[in-house]
């Protein structure tokens, strides 16, 4: 092998080396890009689905009594207006 043939052989590879650290190093840029987008909750998003969730589970328990114009006895409705009650004053009490 000449000089030559020897050097252009050499210059591929330092060419295909650039490339290769080149495309590796964009990956790892755009990994980290993304990674990097994820946001993470505010403090109020969390309170905010912490009392939706504790809404959800007052109007749980308001329809175990049953549901409107479907109650078994006036007692249901009786408790589950009291409880529907409750909910709407917790409702303005905690959520913002």
């Amino acid at each position: 092998m000449s000089k030559v043939e020897y050097q252009t052989i050499g210059y591929r590879t330092g060419v295909i080396g650039v490339i290769a650290i080149f495309a590796i190093l964009s990956i790892l840029a755009i990994y980290d890009y993304q990674i990097s987008n994820i946001v993470e909750k505010t403090e109020m998003e969390v309170f905010k689905d912490d009392m939706e969730g504790m809404l959800e589970k007052i109007q749980d328990k308001c329809n175990e009594f049953g549901s409107t114009g479907n109650f078994e006895s006036d007692e249901m409705e009786l408790g589950w207006n009291e409880c529907m009650q409750e909910a709407n004053e917790w409702l303005e009490n905690n959520f913002p």
